[in-house]
């Protein structure tokens, strides 16, 4: 087959598996809520594994089985946690092969989004050609299942999980409704890398909730925006296609803050007594006060004195002006001096 139309066939798996998720749900919410995680379960009773070296596959609750996977969105923190319920350690196992003895460890984890394939790997023990753990964008995937003893198909594990008694199941999926369809596709092939994973905060995770009690918990976490909005598909298969498991979900769109105008201050004068600033008030204008006493009062005229008459008619000998004493007392000194020539001629005539 050649690697467009291989191409061609895995996008149309992709889009055809989120189809499905809009019919499930608007948005697609397929996980199960419980104390702020969401779980998808898986079966209990679905893994494959080889009793011995070369020995008989047992079916069902060996140390491949893969009970749940639970993710965190913590919008506020940005971040998105992921923990994994499994007798499976995060590391991986050496266990009996077909010929001796290899090392089996877990797939990465994919998300299927309408944006492409993001994939993350979160363990250097396993065949991924991710250089390193992390967040990878615009990835391809690659198979290393008969390179760990594992299926040729997802068809054949699970045609013959049910021929031995268990129930094929991929968490929020039927086994056959695989994003990757009927390909046991389960490591990063290529990719650039976006970001960094961080240990995870399981506080508040239960898988025993529902049953799910593995051997083997444990998680991690990374940057919520490095993934695209809207619904996903996430997937992780073990590296020999013994057990698999999806989770179908969404990822809101972070809620934008809320732009508040600021009001308008209003100016403030400061009391230079005690210094507390103080908003003034528009003043009332005053009104004129009217007394209590409503009688008005009308100025009167002035009378204009007059002169006055005695009552005794005496006459009254008016005292002269000033400038009539003067001429008085000029006009008596003229008659005296008159008299004093009038007898000095008199005794000179009697001589």
């Amino acid at each position: 087959m050649s690697p467009r139309k291989h191409g061609t066939l895995f996008l149309a798996s992709v889009v055809a598996t989120l189809c499905s998720l809009s019919a499930i749900s608007k948005p697609a919410e397929a996980a199960t809520l419980h104390g702020g995680w969401r779980y998808a379960i898986d079966s209990f009773n679905d893994a494959t594994a080889r009793m011995w070296v070369g020995g008989p596959t047992d079916v069902g609750g060996n140390r491949f089985e893969i009970y749940g996977m639970a993710i965190k969105d913590d919008i506020a923190a940005n971040k998105i946690t992921v923990a994994i319920n499994s007798n499976l350690p995060r590391n991986g196992a050496t266990v009996p092969y077909a010929s001796g003895y290899g090392h089996t460890g877990w797939g990465d984890l994919f998300f299927h989004t309408r944006s492409g394939l993001f994939g993350i790997n979160f363990t250097q023990s396993n065949a991924s050609d991710a250089r390193t753990t992390g967040v990878y964008k615009n990835v391809t995937a690659k198979s290393v299942s008969l390179a760990n003893d594992g299926w040729a198909s997802n068809s054949d594990y699970t045609n013959f999980v049910r021929r031995n008694g268990g129930n094929p199941r991929m968490g929020d999926l039927a086994q056959s409704a695989s994003p990757f369809g009927n390909s046991t596709k389960n490591v990063i092939d290529s990719g650039t890398k976006i970001g960094d994973i961080f240990a995870g905060d399981l506080r508040g995770l239960n898988f025993g909730h529902f049953g799910a009690r593995g051997s083997q918990t444990f998680g991690f976490s990374f940057t919520r925006s490095l993934l695209p909005t809207g619904d996903f598909v996430a997937t992780l298969i073990q590296e020999c296609f013994n057990d698999a498991i999806a989770f179908v979900g969404n990822l809101p769109q972070r809620p934008r803050p809320i732009q508040v105008k600021p009001e308008i201050p209003k100016p403030e004068v400061k009391n230079p007594d005690n210094k507390t600033p103080i908003t003034p008030e528009t003043p009332d204008i005053p009104q004129e006060t009217i007394p209590e006493n409503t009688i008005s009062v009308t100025p009167e005229t002035p009378d204009i004195p007059q002169e006055t008459i005695p009552d005794d008619t005496t006459p009254v000998t008016k005292v002269p002006e000033p400038t009539s004493l003067l001429a008085l007392g000029v006009f008596g000194s003229i008659l005296l001096l008159k008299s004093q020539r009038k007898s000095s001629d008199n005794l000179t005539g009697n001589a």
